[in-house]
């Protein structure tokens, strides 16, 4: 299967791995993770091979997006999913905010509800819970992954970028998560100038009902 799509892409020094699993998936193979298996590696000896690590790891998100537009978005996201965290963040000093973001996730329980009967509402209230849930996390890390550096900017003037900035940090629970995040940023703003694309500072809208589907053209691997 790997020579059939042949091999590792040569010119990638980063996520070739990650280039590799997405041209076997397009030729209709199936990859799983299997956690029973361990692979052992030698570390970065030292801080800086770690930095420097993170960074070439960055890097690659431009080169990815050249050869895979559109799949190394720093966020997905469902308009309803978005709004339900913008509004208490954009206007936190309101009481009314928070009934705001809660009446926009009730909206989407019903909408999906209607669209799809056949599910238990059970399952639907959980979708759209663990979707939300999911956009939240994923927005914190690309602020501290991907847009920082925006939005560092304009936290020099605005209140809302700077809410923005502390939500974002929060969220990771750990100053650790914060540098390596930040690090690797610097990684993807570079690959940005280099290769000079947007496409992996760009986030991808997704629909906000579950997608029907198939694995018919899929076969398993020998």
């Amino acid at each position: 299967a790997v020579r059939a799509v042949g091999g590792f892409d040569e010119e990638l020094r980063t996520g070739e791995d990650v280039d590799l699993v997405w041209r076997l998936g397009d030729a209709g193979w199936r990859c799983r993770y299997d956690p029973r298996v361990s692979v052992r590696h030698e570390p970065r000896a030292s801080l800086a091979g770690v930095v420097r690590q993170r960074i070439g790891y960055g890097e690659s998100a431009a080169a990815l997006h050249r050869r895979h537009p559109g799949r190394l978005a720093p966020v997905a996201f469902s308009p309803w999913s978005l709004a339900a965290w913008l509004i208490p963040v954009i206007w936190a000093r309101r009481t009314w905010a928070p009934l705001a973001g809660a009446a926009v996730l009730g909206t989407a329980t019903l909408r999906l509800r209607r669209s799809m009967p056949e599910l238990p509402a059970s399952i639907v209230v959980s979708t759209v819970w663990r979707g939300s849930t999911a956009t939240g996390v994923a927005l914190a890390r690309a602020v501290r992954r991907v847009w920082w550096p925006l939005v560092v900017v304009a936290a020099v003037r605005s209140r809302v970028a700077r809410r923005v900035l502390i939500w974002s940090a929060l969220a990771a629970r750990s100053p650790g998560v914060v540098l390596d995040d930040a690090v690797y940023g610097v990684g993807v703003w570079r690959g940005v100038l280099r290769h000079r694309t947007v496409g992996p500072l760009l986030p991808r809208r997704v629909s906000g009902r579950p997608e029907r589907r198939s694995t018919s053209n899929y076969r398993p691997s020998p």
